[in-house]
């Protein structure tokens, strides 16, 4: 309840209403079977989101968008080892609903000394920025896979995979004045939260706004989008072929490599950008796993090699070069280093009610290693575990 409620409670109410078309079909084929479906989905979205400005008046803003979405997916069996898969579709996620907030979200003012203006660094100037108008993440996929049954309980497949990513939300840091991003009224009215207040500290945040300082401004905007492409090879296979206890062996194994180029918002208010990789993908990724399992007993042992990847784009986003500036824009990456992670388990069942295990964590003694700076790497965090033993035991009743 908004009447109830403080200058920090909202309201977003989203109102999706969909349709849906779907046909499903099988066919044969000279060779083989064809099977699959086509769809159509339009989705229609309407947002009303409904808050408090830090001075405690109502604020309120809409947002409407329209999404036609077609999808289509084909199996080919061209025998019973060897199967075709294709799918495309365009694809939609809508905002956070935190993101959607209206107004300002967050306003903090700095305290300088005995309020005089000049006295003021700037570094705890901060506004949070909701955005109602925001889109949602659009794409369009595309995938085309093999799967080859060459044995009893085995497959090797191979995958490409290409998506166009129309936007996608992105939050961006940037420095500007409150002239800058408000008009007059709306001004007065953020001043309003320390009008009437006779304490040092609220004539000391009067004074930084009418000084029109620079705040450090934080919101969700619209990034342009880009391409993200890439194949992945599976192995799967249980070794019954082999004689004796190897026939309880197998392996999976799996091996993926991305491309991607996206463009990010670096600032706003110059419509700058820049082009950087999708955060958080590492370019190559393996995983491996050899098992045993037999009645008693099980054990495995798996490795994970992960490539260094970006997590954060850029270190900073703001409206000047740095140095000029409380919150200059430094157009460079923040990344996680490559790992190389083993782990070993094993089961022994000692009776239908009794299970005892052995676990083996970080065999090769990997860190968490975080980095800043592209060119010339300097490490920005590091953690370890170290190697970690567990020995264990399961009880059933």
């Amino acid at each position: 309840d908004l009447r109830n409620g403080g200058t920090s409670t909202f309201w977003v109410d989203e109102d999706s209403l969909s349709y849906y078309a779907q046909a499903d079909f099988r066919v044969p084929l000279f060779i083989g079977e064809l099977r699959g479906n086509a769809g159509l989905r339009r989705a229609e979205t309407k947002v009303d989101s409904r808050g408090r400005s830090p001075s405690g008046r109502p604020v309120q803003n809409e947002n409407e968008y329209n999404d036609t979405l077609p999808s289509m997916n084909l199996v080919w069996e061209l025998n019973d080892k060897l199967m075709l898969r294709f799918a495309a579709a365009k694809v939609m996620a809508r905002p956070q609903m935190t993101a959607l907030q209206p107004g300002v979200t967050d306003f903090s003012v700095p305290v300088g000394d005995q309020g005089a203006a000049a006295a003021f660094d700037g570094s705890n100037a901060r506004i949070t920025l909701g955005n109602t108008k925001l889109k949602p993440f659009r794409a369009t996929n595309l995938d085309f896979n093999v799967e080859w049954y060459f044995a009893r309980d085995a497959i090797l497949s191979v995958a490409v995979f290409h998506k166009e990513i129309e936007s996608f939300p992105q939050i961006v840091l940037r420095e500007g004045k409150l002239s800058e991003i408000f008009n007059a009224d709306q001004v007065a009215n953020l001043r309003l939260a320390f009008d009437g207040l006779t304490d040092v500290s609220s004539d000391s945040r009067r004074a930084y706004i009418d000084a029109d300082l620079p705040f450090q401004v934080r919101q969700f905007n619209d990034a342009p989008g880009g391409t993200l492409s890439g194949f992945e090879i599976a192995y799967q296979q249980n070794f019954t072929f082999l004689p004796g206890f190897l026939k309880n062996f197998g392996i999976q194994a799996n091996y993926t490599k991305i491309d991607s180029e996206l463009e990010y918002i670096l600032d706003p208010a110059r419509n700058l950008t820049g082009t950087a990789p999708f955060l958080g993908a590492s370019p190559e990724a393996f995983n491996a796993t050899l098992f045993y399992e037999a009645p008693k007993w099980s054990a495995r042992v798996s490795t994970a090699y992960r490539a260094e990847y970006q997590t954060t784009y850029p270190l900073a986003s703001g409206g000047c070069d740095p140095g000029a500036c409380d919150s200059p824009l430094i157009n460079d990456f923040l990344g996680s280093s490559e790992t190389l992670n083993v782990d070993a388990s094993a089961t022994y069942k000692l009776t239908d009610n009794v299970t005892l295990t052995l676990e083996a964590l970080n065999l090769t003694d990997q860190a968490d290693e975080r980095w800043a700076y592209q060119a010339d790497p300097v490490v920005a965090s590091y953690g370890s575990t170290g190697r970690q033993y567990f020995v264990g035991a399961r009880f059933v009743f």
